[in-house]
This record gives structure tokens, C-alpha cells and sequence, in this order.
């Protein structure tokens, strides 16, 4: 099924060779303790990969991308229990290494004529991730998405679609503290788990 997929989503990219946009994969992080950008022992970080895009004029939408989540330091010092990819239409979540890569990720949708439930904004949630910390003791973690092996986007309701330009993706970042006495009181809400976050209305 794989395979079909995939050679779905490349000849469909294919049929137009024309760039007509650019997107823009984002990421935004939150811990599952207090939510208080303070990771502490027993809790979660949270984390969401967007897709944003522009110009939406002559764009129906989003149609997919294949691509890896990659660690970049530290990643693999923790554990995944939660890795889910949100526009899994006919493929699934990708393939979790032993060191928290996740490969091979498959996003997504049928055209709309096929899908009642088609995505058509201009910003999209892809993709979520649960990561606890194993071992405490101070350390900064990144991870990013790479190699989107192509960026498509509909241009009518029956599956035609061009290609979009990725802007560089900034991945996210997180920093693991041990907290000693007092150091609750003294950090502010940006400096512990920090992902250089966009949100995007």
C-alpha cells in the first residue's frame, strides 16, 4: 500500500512542474507537568509540527509530503511514547528507530472530490509527538523534520497538483533541567523547554 501511495502522490506532483508557492514546517512544544515551561521529573514534553503555506489564491490545498523527523542532539535520550501523524489518509505514523527517528512518515489527504473531510486552510497540524526524558541531568535536545522528498498542493478538486518551495524548517529545541532548591521560583516561562515557537492564527 505504501508503494501505491507514494507513486500516487509522485506522478499526481509531477503532472505540473510549475512552483507555485512556498511552505513552511513550524513546531510548537509544551510540557504536560504545569505547563510551565519547566521540565521536571514524571513529566512530558509535547510536541506539534505544523505545515503553513502561502499564497492559498489558486491553491485548494494541502496534498501531501514524505519526509523524517530527525534528532539533531540528545534526541535519543528519552523515550517516545506517543508518536502520531494527523493526516495519515491511506498510510501511518512512519517507522520509530531505536534512537527516537522516525522515518518514512507518509502525510496525506485525497483530493476533495474524494474527501468530504479535506483540509483547506493554510495552516495545517501534521504531526504530534510524546517525549519524557530518561536519565536527569542537564542537556539540550533538538530535533527537526527532514528530507520532505516532495511538498504538493492541489490545484483543483480531482488531484492535480504542483509543487511548493520548503522554507528552511527551525525544528525544535528543548532543554532538560535538573531543579535545585529555589530554582522553580527563579526561572521565567521561556527558559527551560523553548522551541523558538510561531503561532499562527
Amino acid at each position: 500500500m505504501k508503494t501505491i501511495i507514494t507513486a500516487l502522490v509522485l506522478v499526481a506532483t509531477a503532472a505540473i512542474t510549475s512552483t507555485a508557492g512556498t511552505i513552511t514546517y513550524y513546531w510548537d512544544i509544551n510540557d504536560t507537568g504545569l505547563n510551565n515551561a519547566v521540565v521536571v521529573p514524571g513529566e512530558t514534553v509535547n510536541l506539534k509540527m505544523y505545515a503553513y503555506w502561502e499564497p492559498t489564491d489558486g491553491v485548494v490545498g494541502f496534498a501531501g509530503s514524505i519526509y523524517d523527523i530527525v534528532g539533531l542532539e540528545n534526541w535519543e535520550t528519552g523515550e517516545i511514547s506517543l508518536y502520531d501523524n494527523m493526516v495519515d489518509a491511506l498510510t501511518d505514523e512512519g517507522d520509530l528507530q531505536p534512537n527516537n527517528d522516525i522515518l518514512n512518515i507518509e502525510a496525506f489527504q485525497l483530493p476533495p472530490f474524494f474527501n468530504p473531510q479535506f483540509w483547506n486552510g493554510n495552516t495545517l497540524f501534521l504531526y504530534e509527538i510524546e517525549w519524557t526524558p530518561v536519565g536527569w541531568y542537564d542537556r539540550i535536545v533538538r530535533v527537526t523534520d527532514g528530507v520532505h522528498l516532495n511538498n504538493s498542493f492541489y490545484i483543483d478538486d480531482f488531484g492535480t497538483s504542483v509543487e511548493f518551495t520548503q522554507l528552511p524548517s527551525e525544528g525544535a529545541t528543548i532543554s532538560v533541567i535538573i531543579p535545585g532548591p529555589g530554582t522553580l521560583l527563579g526561572l521565567g516561562v521561556g527558559g527551560v523547554v523553548f522551541a523558538g515557537r510561531r503561532r499562527r492564527q
